[in-house]
């Protein structure tokens, strides 16, 4: 609709990079892909190996989502994978679909895999279904991760120190060694007398672009509002 009706529209939330290989001209993202999100933990685990933490090759139990999130998160993990098979072997990689009421199917197939890590993309009501069975299963990983999830205040209440140790890669936390991240926690927590998270940070900059591209243009013009959000890509 954005695109349709030629009115600058800023994302704060959609990580699915095929939102923007569309070639729109109207959709302005502020977080990088779900796919380098996934890069970014290999890159991790790299650092990890190197460092004498893990091993070479790894061999990775890998599920996600049956979604473009899910699929891109997959990809990337894949991606890496096989251009360095010295360091990774994906020994099971396994799409779900939402909602999931039964996650014993996968977690079996988890177990069976004998794999020392494992990665999954999950939305956090799914995260918590797989993650309290996965524990109640006594499964063991050298490194598990849900991609984005884990740290957020509503998957640590509903599953307690189960969610510890687990890897969380996301886009933004409230100890990110920065003065913006850490004003930002600041104001939030007085405001709402409870700790900052990435939802709430990144709607705080989705507007703040907004705002900034209002006043560089001058106007509120659709055109001269594209053109001022242009100029920072």
């Amino acid at each position: 609709m954005a695109e349709k009706y030629r009115i600058p529209y800023v994302n704060g939330g959609g990580a699915t990079g095929a939102i923007y290989e569309r070639k729109m001209k109207h959709i302005f993202g502020l977080l990088s892909s779900i796919e380098k999100l996934s890069l970014t933990m290999m890159d991790w685990i790299v650092g990890q190996q190197d460092a004498g933490n893990l091993k070479k090759p790894v061999k990775i139990a890998l599920m996600g989502e049956n979604s473009s999130h899910g699929k891109e998160f997959r990809q990337g993990v894949q991606a890496r994978s096989k251009a360095a098979p010295d360091r990774f072997q994906v020994v099971m990689d396994e799409p779900f679909e939402l909602n999931l009421k039964d996650a014993d199917p996968l977690l079996q197939k988890v177990k069976a895999s004998n794999a020392d890590i494992y990665l999954a993309d999950a939305r956090l009501a799914d995260y918590t279904t797989i993650h309290r069975r996965y524990t109640e299963m006594g499964l063991y990983h050298q490194v598990v991760s849900y991609g984005p999830r884990g740290s957020e205040k509503a998957a640590r209440d509903a599953l307690g120190t189960a969610s510890d140790y687990i890897i969380s890669c996301n886009w933004w936390h409230k100890d990110l060694p920065t003065k913006t991240a850490k004003d930002f926690a600041q104001k939030w927590e007085k405001a709402f007398n409870e700790p900052a998270e990435w939802f709430p940070a990144l709607a705080y900059e989705t507007v703040r672009v907004m705002v900034k591209a209002i006043e560089d243009a001058g106007s509120l013009d659709k055109e001269k509002l594209r053109t001022a959000l242009v100029r920072w890509i």
